[in-house]
């Protein structure tokens, strides 16, 4: 399922594929490969990582850092992927609680 797919990391001339349940496939494409077939739920944050949004939790712009749902895992982003994560960041504050 597409769904499961947490994020995708490049590794040389392939890409790793890791699952919500925290398995890992390998596919002997380059990311840049999988990024056009990808459905609008997947960002690319990095020149190494494409991400599924829906498993993002928070973003820390300060430290160029998106932390994902469900595990421990935070991966990098880089400034030159950084308009890819504003209409993120727009949804993630719209779902945050406030307390004022």
């Amino acid at each position: 399922e597409i769904d499961d797919i947490v994020f995708l990391k490049a590794d040389n001339n392939s890409t790793e594929f890791v699952l919500f349940n925290g398995r890992k496939v390998c596919a002997f494409k380059t990311l840049k490969s999988f990024e056009m077939l990808l459905p609008n739920n997947f960002l690319r944050i990095h020149h190494s990582y494409i991400v599924n949004k829906n498993h993002i939790s928070r973003i820390n712009f300060g430290k160029l850092l998106c932390f994902l749902n469900h595990n421990k895992i935070s991966l990098p982003f880089s400034k030159s992927y950084r308009r890819n994560l504003d209409s993120l960041e727009v949804l993630l504050s719209e779902k945050a609680i406030s307390f004022s």
